[in-house]
């Protein structure tokens, strides 16, 4: 029998996720393909005897993508039709929760309205870490028995690889005993980057003034504007707001001895495992999945939205002394976590669900 899943939305392009996630399907006999959420109306339940697997990531083209809340709300109700009517026809609802509502998100209460129901029509819930559960349940309530844990792999072999950093620093006309933080991804309101240059002026008036590479696609409204504009007149910053192509990440993540990420909200983080790709300290709010690696040597967590604790953390990351130490325990940490490992967990675990489902053999 054939498994027939269908994802959506597609970031395939700009994010190697979904890529890394379905690589070791094809070997279970699961055929996978993109859909657009309009595509919903045109997918009919797989022919007898195969399955159809509706698999949702992030919820924001449901919703979110529209500034009229009527407009948001149509859309909303033609999506849970469409999931009600395939699931009547024997497909299967596979929802993996990135994060406990879309980041920075509009239309509050259609948000809540549309994850409530998905947790109540869910038949598998993929979540990548086990703290989704408590992390969701002021929200919504996830019944632990339809749950499947599949943690976020690093990004091996998606990226370029590192080079030296002597080499990497000198392109960037970096010296080699400067302190270097990057903070590498969109750069939107939730991640942080205001309280990350708040911090910095906290160390400079103790007389430490790492350098910070700061860089990605700005997203956001005029409060992220004028944190950009900040970051522009800071010597000590090199701003990239229109994207960094992978060259350039990798340029970045080669000249850098720690990685800020300093959310006001998580859930999970892929910007946690680029780190570890690259063999990268990391700074991060004790919050989320970030908990799961607390004890970690080469893992600096602070108390959520604390300016000083942040600056605390990044003083501890950056001191030379255990650097080179915490950076291998890091690139120790990358090789258990490989994208080939979370797919094989990945397509074996769906396996292994959808056959106790529906009672059938299925590869």
């Amino acid at each position: 029998m054939t498994t027939r899943l269908r994802y959506l939305p597609d970031y395939s392009t700009s994010n190697p996720y979904q890529r890394m996630l379905y690589r070791r399907c094809a070997a279970h006999d699961i055929e996978v393909r993109p859909i657009a959420v309009r595509e919903l109306a045109e997918l009919a339940a797989a022919p007898q005897g195969d399955l159809t697997v509706v698999h949702v990531h992030w919820t924001n083209p449901i919703v979110q993508r529209y500034s009229d809340p009527l407009d948001a709300r149509r859309s909303m109700r033609t999506f849970l039709h469409e999931v009600d009517r395939l699931r009547g026809e024997g497909a299967v609802l596979l929802w993996t929760i990135h994060n406990v509502l879309p980041h920075d998100h509009r239309h509050h209460l259609l948000e809540l309205e549309l994850h409530r129901a998905l947790a109540e029509r869910a038949d598998l819930v993929h979540v990548l870490t086990a703290r989704t559960i408590d992390a969701t349940r002021h929200d919504y309530r996830l019944d632990e028995s339809r749950v499947v844990h599949v943690a976020h792999s690093t990004f091996e072999g998606e990226y370029p690889a590192a080079m030296p950093r002597a080499q990497a620093r000198q392109q960037l006309g970096l010296r080699d005993d400067d302190d270097v933080i990057v903070m590498a991804g969109a750069l939107r309101p939730y991640r942080g980057a205001a309280r990350l240059l708040d911090a910095l002026e906290l160390l400079a008036a103790d007389g430490q003034r790492p350098r910070l590479l700061l860089g990605g696609r700005s997203i956001g409204d005029d409060s992220m504007l004028s944190v950009l504009d900040r970051a522009r007149r800071l010597p000590h910053v090199t701003l990239v707001d229109d994207g960094l192509d992978e060259a350039g990440l990798a340029l970045w993540m080669s000249a850098a001895d720690i990685a800020a990420m300093p959310y006001e909200s998580i859930l999970n983080s892929g910007s946690f495992g680029l780190a570890l790709t690259y063999g990268l300290p990391i700074v991060a709010p004790a919050e989320g999945a970030l908990l799961d690696d607390a004890d970690e040597p080469f893992v600096h967590l602070y108390p959520p939205r604390d300016t000083s604790a942040l600056a605390e953390a990044l003083r501890s990351a950056l001191r030379r002394d255990t650097l080179e130490s915490r950076r291998l325990a890091a690139r120790t940490a990358a090789v258990h976590r490989s994208p080939d490992r979370m797919a094989r967990d990945f397509a074996s675990g769906l396996t292994s669900r959808l056959r106790s489902l529906t009672g059938r053999p299925l590869d």
